[in-house]
């Protein structure tokens, strides 16, 4: 991602880039974090992915956006993700958590 964000590779580089894999931060190397950090409004229905890349590296975002609409309870979803990464070649573990936003009752 940094190198996408730094405009070196393209997202579609990403996918096979050599240096996909690389971690630039990690938890307990080291004495200062540096988390990354955002504050996303979120809108009604709206649904977060989080994954490793196990899920990306299998699955396109077309693919990944069309489990995740044909799957309404988060959990469901994630499970579909999961075994669609494995179906697919499952070469790194697959960590997946699906999150819907709602508002307050």
């Amino acid at each position: 991602e940094e190198l996408i964000l730094e405009g070196v590779i393209s997202v579609e580089e990403a996918r096979t880039h050599h240096a996909r894999n690389v971690i630039t931060r990690s938890v307990g190397q080291g004495d200062a974090l540096q988390p990354d950090l955002w504050l996303l409004p979120s809108a009604p229905a709206e649904r977060f992915v989080v994954c490793s890349d196990g899920l990306n590296s299998e699955l396109r975002d077309d693919d990944i956006r069309t489990i995740c609409r044909e799957h309404p309870a988060p959990q469901d979803a994630a499970d579909a993700l999961v075994e669609a990464a494995l179906a697919s070649g499952g070469r790194d573990n697959v960590t997946v958590i699906v999150l819907d936003a709602v508002s307050p009752a």
